[in-house]
């Protein structure tokens, strides 16, 4: 890499930056490894709640938050941490009879949900469980997002900016992005709609890229993942 493009950084700035992208990474991850619960995916969600499936559903987030632009899942119980905690605590009927019963937790990013949830188990709730990705898996009609290789990158990339912003950092902040995809033929298929999906999300900034192919995802049904370094301002 020409050394040219980084003029002002020196390598205790760079050691500084890997430590700090490092620490976000191991910190927006740290409450599923905690959470000791399962995680559900959104199609999952989507296939109970169609079949009539008796289910509470917990939004921990704030009620700007579950009023806002993501919207909500129909029938969402807007409950957040401390909220849910003092209800625990007294014994609050609606809850108690849930105990038993299938709960999913979810929030925006993945990242209250998992404490939540913790706090259920610990308080008697055997059948918890929190909604993998949160609320950013979930569009504004209420379906989830398509099987398609341009469909998927478009909701992976509105993934990586709710993860951004977690950190109050932007698409902007973005310095290396590797794109693993599971099939040339369907990438280069989908290279207009990517592209268009890539100027809504992301817009004009471009950073360092590198497309490489493989044999498969853990997650079946995945077309394609997508690893993200940001350098997030002091």
């Amino acid at each position: 890499m020409d050394s040219s493009l980084f003029p002002t950084l020196d390598s205790d700035f760079l050691i500084i930056a890997a430590i700090v992208i490092a620490g976000f990474a191991i910190m927006r991850f740290m409450p599923r490894m905690m959470a000791g619960v399962p995680f559900a995916e959104a199609r999952e969600v989507h296939e109970m709640i169609q079949n009539g499936t008796d289910i509470l559903i917990i939004d921990v987030r704030s009620e700007s938050e579950f009023t806002g632009n993501l919207g909500h899942i129909s029938g969402a119980l807007n409950l957040e941490a401390a909220d849910l905690k003092s209800r625990l605590a007294g014994g609050d009927g609606q809850l108690e009879e849930f105990k038993g019963e299938p709960v999913l937790v979810t929030c925006r990013t993945e990242n209250r949900s998992p404490r939540v949830a913790k706090i259920l188990t610990k308080a008697g709730f055997t059948n918890v469980c929190v909604l993998k990705g949160g609320m950013v898996g979930w569009n504004e009609n209420e379906q989830f997002e398509t099987d398609d290789f341009a469909g998927q990158l478009r909701q992976v990339l509105l993934n990586i900016v709710a993860v951004l912003a977690e950190a109050q950092a932007r698409p902007e902040h973005i310095v290396r992005m590797t794109w693993y995809i599971g099939d040339k033929r369907q990438y280069l298929s989908a290279l207009k709609e990517i592209g268009q999906a890539y100027r809504d999300i992301i817009g004009r900034h471009y950073p360092v890229m590198a497309v490489i192919e493989v044999r498969g995802f853990i997650e079946d049904g995945a077309r394609l993942e997508i690893e993200t370094t940001a350098v997030i301002p002091s």
